[in-house]
């Protein structure tokens, strides 16, 4: 039981991206692993929970609370631990774009900003 309250608190942070510039509205948004039932909870950037019971393969919708009128979908995808969580975006900012790419997140910090530029870029 003390695992799952240690891994509870533990920030699986999106730290880098690919695709569109607007996977930079995900940076600072993170995940929560649940090891009791080994799924993830995807928090926004105010630490509200947006999508429960993730695992790879699964997706879920929402909207990010500064972007009211976006839609985002993302999808795990393996590998996924209770480190890293790896997985696919899309969102409706522009329908006539192909908007969406993929992202990263990891537990115990993030990227510097320069770092994370010259990954994204690549």
């Amino acid at each position: 039981m003390a695992d799952d309250l240690d891994n509870v608190d533990k920030k699986i942070v999106v730290d880098s991206f690919t695709g569109d510039p607007d996977g930079d509205d995900l940076k600072g948004c993170y995940f929560k692993y649940k090891k009791s039932d080994q799924t993830y909870t995807f928090h926004d950037k105010d630490d509200t929970a947006k999508c429960t019971d993730l695992t790879v393969g699964s997706g879920c919708s929402f909207s990010l609370d500064e972007y009211p009128g976006i839609s985002w979908t993302i999808t795990l995808v393996a590998p996924c631990t209770e480190t890293v969580v790896n997985g696919t975006w899309e969102n409706t900012d522009n329908p006539t774009a192909e908007e969406g790419g993929t992202f990263q997140a990891q537990a115990g910090g993030t990227m510097d900003a320069d770092a994370s530029a010259a990954s994204a870029s690549r």
